[in-house]
Order: C-alpha cells, then structure tokens, then sequence
C-alpha cells in the first residue's frame, strides 16, 4: 500500500481535525514501520524474513519512544490503533459502565495535525567468510544495515512537510560492536544499537522541521535553548541563530514557503539538561529571545 493510500485510510479511520492554534504541543501520529513490498519479498525469498520482522519491529517501539523524549508531542501510535479501537467498540458494548468517566468513546480520538509514515527500503543482513592467514582459521562476519525513508504530512492539509532518508550500518553501531558478529547476544545488540540510532535521527530530524530550536533567553554571552536531553543535542556543538523575518510567497504557486531567516550569529553548547541547553555567544549579530537555530553542519 502505498504511502497517500495509507494516509487518506488513516483520516477515515480517525477523523483528524485541526489542532487550536493555543496548543501548545502538536500530537503527531506514528504510523507503523512497513518495509517496501519489494523488499519484504526478497527478504522471505533468501531466508531473511525473520530478521527483516525483527528489525520492523525494534524500530516501532525505539520510534516512539525517541520522539516521546523530545518532549514536543503528543503521541497516537498508529500501530496500536487497532487496539485503541477495539477498545472503545468493547466498552460501548453494554458490558462498561457508559457513566464511567474512564470508558473510552467511539470516535474519540486525539485530533492530530501530523502524520510519520517511516518506510524500510534498504536491508543488508549477510554472511561472509573471512579466513585468517596465519591460522587457516575461517570466522564467518555478519554484516548488517539498513535505510529508512521518513514522511511528515500535515494532516490538515494533506501536504507533504518533509521526506528524508537516512541509512545506518554494523559500523557505525559502536566500536563495542566491530568484528565478528553473527548471531545471539551479538545480533540483538547490534540490531538493538541500529535501530536507536536510526529512530534518534528520525525523531530529532522531525523537531528540527515542526519545531526548529529557539532561544528562550540571552544573558550576556550566554543563551539558553529549548532543547534537552533526548534531543540529540550534544556540547561542543556550534549553531547557527538566525532572526525571523517576512513570510515568503512562491511567485508561481503563490505557496508560503516559510519566513525568511536572517543570520544572527552563532553559538557553542556547553550545557545540555533535562529540558533545556545552555551556550555561549561566539558571535553576536543581533542574538534575541525567539530567534531560531540550525545546526552548523
């Protein structure tokens, strides 16, 4: 199925509306982790099926709770809707209390702006033979990997915000998880490392876009952010600060294409807590509270 069917099913079964604009936190929903057809059918042709599933589903549970550390939004897990509903259609049944104020309700789902739609479309799960030649020694080495595709739509809309992609591999799991792995403690390990690292990148990479960093306040050389621990931030870090300025107005489709970001300056994070992080100044343009960051790439 692909990604505007699964949509469009998705508003049906729900009934999204609009958020107020007083909210304060968006709810987003998280669409369960599906790998292309393609894929998934080449994966049971080879006798990968069972790790591909294991990998789909690591990534659900690590998704939501990455984006439940960024403490940006209200959650609706997609793949739990099933569930959700099954629910409320049992205690609308007659056998629940309907005075109950704790009984669910029939169609009364959190209204949710956004959608994730995350698709598996790479998968590297294969074995090879290394022989020492010192020793004779065969090992056999399990190399794994794989890369996702991630869509934001606004569900009010329909509109496609952001699709990226982002791949993760054995090697860039850990220097504790090099060499030889091939199946046990040392698959699950790895596999476990991969998917919280890929899950951190989706998570962070969707803040960045609905809610890009600001400064919430500038004393002296010193700003303080409003991204903590679970945000992916890290000291060390420079960021740009850029002021908001006018809306800017496609000519041709006449489409908003933001506001126009004008460079403030530039800041190093040397504190990341709880819920906040705290930088100093290294170059001051016209730094103010409100003024948003990008990462310094």
């Amino acid at each position: 199925m692909n990604a505007r069917k699964l949509f469009s099913i998705f508003i049906v079964l729900t009934g999204l509306g609009a958020v107020p604009a007083s909210a304060q936190k968006q709810t987003l929903a998280i669409d369960a982790v599906k790998p292309l057809p393609s894929l998934a059918g080449a994966a049971a042709k080879d006798g990968r099926a069972a790790s591909l599933q294991r990998l789909v589903e690591g990534m659900d549970a690590q998704l939501m709770d990455r984006l439940n550390a960024t403490r940006k939004f209200d959650l609706v897990s997609h793949s739990d809707l099933k569930e959700v509903i099954n629910k409320q259609s049992n205690d609308a049944s007659g056998n629940v209390d309907v005075g109950d104020a704790n009984a669910a309700k029939i169609g009364k789902l959190a209204g949710t702006k956004y959608i994730l739609v995350t698709t598996i479309d790479q998968f590297t799960d294969r074995t090879e033979e290394l022989t020492l030649p010192a020793s004779g020694k065969v090992l056999t080495k399990r190399n794994l990997g794989f890369g996702v595709v991630a869509k934001v739509y606004d569900t009010t809309t329909g509109k496609l915000l952001e699709s990226a992609n982002h791949s993760v591999a054995l090697d860039q799991a850990g220097a504790a998880l090099l060499g030889v792995v091939t199946s046990g403690d040392q698959y699950e390990g790895a596999l476990r490392e991969m998917t919280a690292q890929m899950s951190e990148w989706v998570a962070n990479h969707i803040v960045d876009v609905v809610f890009p960093a600001k400064v919430l306040a500038k004393t002296d050389k010193q700003v303080t952010i409003n991204r903590g621990e679970g945000s992916g931030i890290q000291r060390g870090e420079e960021w740009r600060v850029f002021a908001v300025g006018k809306e800017l107005i496609d000519p041709d489709t006449k489409e908003s294409l933001g506001k126009e970001e004008i460079l403030a300056g530039r800041v190093r994070i040397t504190d990341v807590l709880p819920k906040f992080s705290k930088a100093e100044v290294i170059e001051d343009l016209g730094i103010e509270a409100g003024a948003i960051l990008r990462l310094q790439k």
